[in-house]
């Protein structure tokens, strides 16, 4: 079992211009093989519940060298159950930690599912447990033949030294209506500032959020012989509120004016839209460039193109332009 970042491959350059952390994937391979089984199907990128680029790093994000791994995936019929303990080496930081986690999802009707997943740190005489439900309901007959998604998901923290707490719960909720002509995607989410998922990862905390996509599609007459297929979106919406007050955290409204996929595989879009953002304190972004609290609106357009990635030579690329904060 491979347990060494520095033996892995590097992580990718990423370069952050926002106030939040950012996600670095697992490059490990024991924690990469199965890891669909523990992936609960939170959604979104705010909160992650298991995050095993936790394991192997103490508080003090110091490298620890694990002692041993085990792990058990099986599926049966419609069941599936995860089960991983590992256990890291006592340091001069922090003592030996064993972090046990499990999953379990039942499938119903082959589309629709239910799962749970309990999430576990015992360092020393210090117990730490993340606990979870989900469950998604899928049909493909709504109004006939339509598609609909309606889920969702809860949270809840629990340590020895804090005990439960009910402001300690997230929760996310969705709704979404796949097809080919219209798409609605609509989402409501909460991570207050008291949960602290230790063996997970927190993007943002102490926030609420809604989300709302709106997406016309249309396929062109056959004279159009080179488009496959539209895709305007009037409303694409996230409204990010600071969990204590409501308060605006983060703000983006944009519009998708055009966007169409090729039938050689190509995709363009062009966006405008307005963003917001809820300074609480100042947001240093180098040591010469500090931006003051206080709330900050600016306007920003984009286009991307992509290229037909099955060709030896593909394209992603994106451009920004617009303001930033108050430039």
């Amino acid at each position: 079992m491979n347990t060494d970042f520095a033996q892995v491959e590097s992580d990718q350059q990423q370069i952050n211009l926002t106030r939040f952390p950012l996600f670095f994937p697992e490059l490990r391979e024991f924690f990469l093989e199965g890891d669909d089984y523990f992936n609960f199907g939170f959604g979104g990128n705010r909160i992650i519940p298991f995050y095993s680029r936790r394991i192997g790093l103490d508080d003090q994000r110091e490298a620890v060298p694990i002692l041993a791994g085990a792990r058990l995936l099986g599926k049966e019929d419609d069941r599936t159950l995860g089960l991983m303990s590992i256990q890291t080496r006592a340091t001069a930081n922090q003592p030996s930690t064993n972090y046990t986690t499990a999953s379990w999802r039942q499938d119903i009707g082959g589309q629709s599912v239910i799962g749970a997943m309990t999430t576990n740190r015992l360092t020393g005489d210090r117990w730490h447990s993340t606990n979870g439900i989900n469950g998604r309901y899928s049909t493909s007959q709504f109004w006939g033949n339509k598609n609909l998604e309606v889920g969702g998901a809860l949270l809840n923290t629990y340590a020895t030294d804090q005990g439960w707490s009910a402001q300690a719960t997230a929760y996310r909720f969705f709704v979404h209506y796949p097809n080919d002509r219209w798409l609605v995607f609509a989402s409501a989410q909460r991570g207050p500032e008291a949960f602290e998922p230790e063996v997970g990862l927190m993007l943002r905390r102490g926030f609420r959020e809604q989300f709302v996509d709106l997406g016309y599609r249309p396929r062109p007459k056959k004279s159009t012989h080179w488009v496959r297929q539209y895709d305007f979106r009037p409303v694409q919406l996230t409204h990010t509120q600071y969990d204590d007050n409501g308060a605006i955290q983060s703000f983006q409204y944009s519009v998708q004016f055009l966007g169409l996929d090729t039938k050689s595989g190509e995709s363009l879009s062009l966006n405008h839209g307005v963003v917001g953002e809820g300074l609480r304190a100042p947001f240093v972004l180098s040591p010469n460039l500090v931006i003051p609290e206080g709330l900050y609106w600016w306007r920003q357009s984009s286009a991307r193109l992509r290229t037909f990635k099955g060709r030896k030579l593909a394209l992603d690329s994106r451009w920004a332009w617009g303001q930033f904060y108050d430039g």
